[in-house]
């Protein structure tokens, strides 16, 4: 059971506050020995912990240490002193003071961590009976909250205490409001809506369609519900096809005005709208839209097409769906309000839990929030999920392999020197070149017997061939003995460097070779010891 307690790490003095990490690491061990049950363990037991939980550079400072008399150096308590003066040099008090009277609340810092925070300052200012009074001052002054700070400016015998129950007191309060006035808001996509800026939000005025060609009203178009006959999908017709534009990635707009199509909805923003960007703003049309057909269950059975927005929070019927069918359900009254995207509200007529089928499921209850407009069907994400019309994948299970099973699966890559995969490399000679034999040079007898071993190591490793016929080029072989007592074999091909036809090839520099390890985080070594 005792093994189980996790051992402080090993102190790094060199780096950072050293005063405050001995003195959280001290508590850690103290803590340690005591769950242990080794704080009554014999002195020598203890120094000897603690030196191997403070690791190789405490060591090295225990070393330096000069125990007076020298016996003292066998005492815990001792010891632990003289780490106690080495981390805990003379204080500069008026930094001290610095630090804590320029300390200031942080945003988004929570007022309990700006408490210890002072605290924690104030214990090196040797403040002595005034150090509750100035942390209180300095809560007062450091807080970010100009209204709370006010509210303690007029309180009377404000104390320390009293100082810290009346922020903490605000700043919980302060949250549950924030979470009281959070609008329970769904995010609702595809909602149509037209608006014109500095005008009436229905307008009479005539304007030319994007979807049937013709001059009509807003909300008007005599294509809306029809089939297209080129592309068989709904509300334009065949003439205004969408396919028609497929190739199209740029629209160049006059000067004045720019509209945006999403789904059915239109708006037309005036110029003052407009700027540099969005008049050179690349538009890339979209002919595609994802609806299923869901067979809903109120009262009788009936398909409806329905969107599908992953960006919905719930379920969209308009009203007109249910009057098409000629059903009347008693629908549930609701608070909530759908907020689309613009900011723009729109509040149901209230909810209907209703059974919804697919090809693949069956009765499926989905609750609808039913919307006097004229807009499609929508099923959300939740609903989407529930229908299993979509599938989420939150991550990509893979199995693990452990280093030794890599190692046996690629045998080939681990075992031996390794050789590059592609075709052997043909040295082009000069056309005027004059091959040269050089005579074999003598071997020490010494050297022969490791010379014939590193020889076959390097033929069965098929790093180097025999050559048993003769050759128009023959090179002097050059052995060099390692301090292992290994042998590295080479040529002497003076000669045969002549008269090489080069390849130039500009060797990268390290900027080079840097900038394309950017971002990356898997290397592979080249190990050319032993390249031949």
């Amino acid at each position: 059971m005792m093994d189980t307690f996790r051992p402080p790490a090993p102190l790094k003095f060199s780096i950072g506050n050293v005063k405050e990490k001995w003195r959280k690491w001290r508590q850690e061990l103290e803590n340690y020995l005591l769950a242990t049950e080794k704080d009554e363990r014999a002195d020598k037991i203890k120094i000897a912990i603690l030196l191997n939980l403070l690791g190789s550079e405490g060591l090295e400072i225990f070393n330096t240490f000069k125990f007076e008399p020298p016996e003292s150096q066998k005492n815990y308590s001792d010891v632990l002193k003289k780490f106690e003066e080495y981390c805990s040099p003379r204080q500069n008090v008026v930094y001290e003071r610095y630090k804590l009277f320029s300390c200031v609340q942080q945003e988004g810092q929570a007022i309990e961590c700006y408490v210890t925070q002072l605290k924690t300052l104030a214990s090196t200012c040797e403040f002595e009976e005034q150090e509750n009074g100035l942390i209180r001052d300095r809560i007062v002054l450091g807080i970010r909250d100009s209204g709370l700070k006010e509210r303690l400016l007029r309180e009377s015998g404000l104390g320390l205490e009293k100082a810290i129950e009346i922020v903490r007191a605000a700043e919980t309060s302060r949250e549950q409001l924030r979470s009281m006035k959070e609008e329970t808001a769904a995010t609702v996509n595809s909602v149509k809506r037209n608006r014109r800026q500095n005008q009436p939000k229905q307008s009479s005025q005539d304007y030319e369609c994007k979807k049937c060609g013709r001059k009509h009203k807003p909300r008007e178009c005599p294509a809306y519900g029809k089939v297209c006959t080129k592309c068989n999908k709904k509300n334009h017709f065949a003439v205004k096809c969408f396919q028609n534009s497929k190739n199209i990635h740029e629209m160049k707009v006059p000067e004045n005005e720019l509209e945006i199509y999403i789904d059915s909805v239109t708006e037309k923003v005036q110029e003052n709208e407009l700027n540099s960007d969005s008049m050179n703003k690349n538009v890339e049309i979209v002919s595609e839209t994802w609806y299923k057909s869901v067979t809903l269950n109120v009262n009788k059975y009936f398909e409806v097409d329905f969107k599908l927005d992953t960006g919905a929070e719930v379920n969209i019927l308009p009203l007109y769906v249910l009057n098409i069918v000629k059903v009347k359900p008693k629908l549930s009254e609701t608070n909530l309000s759908l907020t689309a995207y613009g900011n723009f509200k729109l509040k149901p007529e209230g909810t209907i839990i209703i059974n919804c089928s697919t090809s693949k499921l069956k009765n499926i209850p989905l609750q609808f929030y039913v919307v006097n407009v004229k807009s499609k069907p929508i099923l959300g994400l939740k609903g989407c999920l529930e229908l299993k019309l979509i599938e989420r994948i939150d991550a990509i299970e893979c199995s693990k392999i452990s280093k030794n099973e890599l190692i046996k699966q690629y045998k080939d890559v681990f075992t031996g020197t390794g050789e590059f995969p592609d075709e052997p490399y043909h040295i082009t000679l000069k056309d005027n070149a004059i091959p040269a034999i050089h005579p074999p040079r003598r071997v020490p007898q010494a050297l022969q017997p490791k010379l014939k071993e590193t020889l076959d190591k390097l033929e069965k490793e098929k790093i180097v061939s025999k050559v048993n016929k003769p050759t128009d080029w023959v090179q002097s072989l050059v052995i060099v003995e390692k301090p292992n007592g290994n042998l590295r074999l080479c040529l002497d091909p003076r000669d045969l460097n002549k008269v090489i036809k080069r390849e130039h090839y500009q060797i990268p520099s390290a900027d080079d070779i840097i900038s394309r390890l950017e971002g990356k985080k898997i290397f592979s070594v080249v190990d050319l010891k032993d390249g031949f």
